[in-house]
């Protein structure tokens, strides 16, 4: 199913003060923009749900939702990306990250995957520090190679490391 060919999402219908909550960074709206993971973590529901498959809203949808949450409700401040994985398509996330910088709120990402981190450019992660990014959770389940190795999370501890090093800079 294509995502972007869903209908608006219809707020009017729901009382949304009920799924604002306040936070250390104001008052605060979560949101899943995308669906799945392309990753094959052997222990997730993705490989068999989502059959590995990723799929994601539209940067300009993404956007004009988060506007349409704020002109209803301009004391949210934050914004939290409930996604499995939202940086999987690094080129749509870096639109959505640059939409953000214009609407002067905060946000953080709930799913990423460290090897997607781990190849983006300091451009890129002072670009979403500058957008108002405050957080980024990853998983890495293990600290130890062989175990990562057997639930196949597709990276290694090295770059595991230099994202945190890196991330401490920009986060």
């Amino acid at each position: 199913m294509d995502l972007n060919k869903l209908p608006p999402t219809p707020y009017h219908l729901i009382d949304l003060r009920r799924y604002i909550k306040s936070g250390p960074y104001g008052k605060t709206m979560m949101l899943c923009t995308s669906r799945g993971c392309p990753q094959r973590c052997t222990f997730c529901y993705n490989l068999s749900f989502n059959h590995s498959r990723w799929r994601g809203f539209l940067p300009a949808k993404v956007l004009n939702e988060i506007k349409h949450i704020l002109k209803q409700h301009p004391d949210i401040r934050h914004f939290e990306f409930w996604d499995d994985n939202f940086f999987a398509d690094v080129d749509r996330a870096r639109e959505i990250v640059e939409g953000i910088k214009e609407l002067n709120v905060t946000w953080l990402a709930t799913g990423a995957h460290i090897k997607e981190i781990y190849n983006m450019d300091d451009d890129y992660l002072a670009s979403m520090r500058d957008s108002g990014l405050k957080e980024i959770t990853m998983s890495p389940e293990s600290g130890s190679q062989k175990i990562i190795d057997f639930i196949k999370k597709n990276y290694v501890i090295e770059e595991l490391l230099t994202v945190n090093k890196r991330l401490g800079k920009y986060c």
